[in-house]
């Protein structure tokens, strides 16, 4: 191994684990708080069968499916830490949704994160999202099964220092989606990358 080498590549697994956690990206402490919508924890749901009752369906965890750019991936929900920023999945591969927001299909704007890259593993869950364009479909699945559909509108680059909290995080009348990872130059001195990217979409 090069000299330095170890210190770059642990450089850039920090940079990996602070991505959608990064102050510009995910201060919430000075956000008014959305209101926190019931059906947030388990979800069950009986169904209909030619056997008879067949009883609760309760998936481990919801999913979202993004067909464009090859995303399907198990959903976890993220608090916040008490510094006032959003954890962050352990898993590279793995979308967080923020539970403190309405969950995706209901009214207000929901907030799902991911990683665009790992310093052991390359490109992570969110390393295409900047791909999408307007009109390309991402799927949402509760727990029960059911499943809302959300139209990509636009897309935008925000450096860190300039992150748009309100318009990202605040309410809104109608069912949307922010999809957000990070983006832009990576700084070995900060163990950051410089900007986030952030899809807007809509429920259809």
């Amino acid at each position: 191994m090069k000299p330095g080498a170890g210190r770059l590549a642990g450089w850039f697994a920090l940079a990996s684990l602070l991505c959608v956690a990064a102050a510009g990206f995910v201060i919430l402490a000075n956000l008014e708080d959305p209101p926190r919508f019931l059906g947030t924890g388990p979800f069950k749901v009986t169904v209909d069968s030619d056997e008879g009752d067949a009883g609760p369906i309760v998936r481990d965890d919801p999913e979202i499916e993004i067909p464009a750019i090859g995303v399907f991936s198990k959903v976890i929900e993220l608090e916040k830490n008490s510094d006032g920023t959003l954890e962050t999945p352990t898993d590279y591969d793995q979308v967080g949704w923020w539970a403190g927001g309405p969950t995706p299909g209901q009214r207000g704007a929901a907030v799902v994160t991911g990683h665009v890259d790992s310093a052991r593993d390359g490109p992570a869950v969110f390393a295409r999202l900047g791909e999408l364009l307007p009109g390309d479909i991402v799927t949402y699945t509760l727990r029960t099964g059911e499943r809302t559909r959300f139209k990509v509108q636009s897309s935008a680059r925000y450096s860190k220092e300039d992150f748009p909290t309100r318009r990202v995080y605040g309410r809104n009348d109608k069912a949307v989606l922010r999809l957000v990872t990070c983006t832009g130059n990576f700084s070995v001195a900060e163990g950051q990358y410089a900007d986030n990217l952030v899809v807007y979409a809509r429920r259809v």
